[in-house]
């Protein structure tokens, strides 16, 4: 569904004309992908702000914690602050900053289930809130939001990879999908342009 200046890159390309799209679900008016493309990038922010700093993540290589840290440009480990660090074993991945949020994924290992979070720009982890629980087993490998969307990736091992959307308030009644892989391929590297 989402070609030209809006990419999904995946294992595998899909050229434009082998990708169909209709409209009764998605809330757009465009009956046709470009014209859907053209819709979504002027409803989408133009910009994301993430102020002088640098967000990141650190993961174990082991069986230790991750952790996700805000930094200023210029590196200065005085200004490092850690955000949230993750249970022993989760990998944190896909981090998108918005005006208000930091959103992110924390992929837990051995079947347990992935979550998105949303937390603050102030960095208190107190106000930590999870935006979507996946299936077990699945991880989450990339998010962009807009003004009125979450857009994210969930893949497994063996199975099909499928990029959703859902609303801001994570309401998965809400949930959408956008678009599935064929079996064995992963969805990764989301960005509407």
């Amino acid at each position: 569904m989402i070609v030209g200046t809006t990419s999904v890159y995946a294992v595998t390309y899909f050229p434009s004309n082998q990708v169909t799209y209709e409209n009764s679900s998605s809330g757009l008016k465009s009956s046709d992908v470009q014209g859907a493309i053209d819709e979504l990038y002027s409803t989408c922010s133009s910009s994301i702000v993430a102020g002088n700093y640098l967000y990141y993540t650190e993961n174990s290589l082991g069986n230790g914690y991750s952790t996700l840290y805000r930094v200023t440009l210029d590196g200065n480990d005085n200004n490092l602050t850690r955000i949230y660090q993750s249970p022993v074993g989760s990998t944190l991945d896909s981090v998108y900053v918005t005006n208000d949020y930091i959103y992110f994924s924390e992929n837990a290992s051995g079947g347990r289930s992935s979550t998105l979070y949303r937390v603050t720009l102030d960095d208190n982890s107190n106000n930590l809130e999870t935006v979507y629980k996946g299936s077990a087993g699945t991880r989450f490998d990339s998010i962009y939001v807009t003004n009125d969307y979450i857009y994210f990736s969930e893949n497994s091992t063996g199975r099909q990879g499928v990029l959703y959307r859902v609303t801001l308030d994570g309401n998965d009644n809400n949930l959408e999908v956008v678009r599935k892989a064929p079996i064995s391929y992963s969805i990764d590297s989301i960005f509407i342009k």
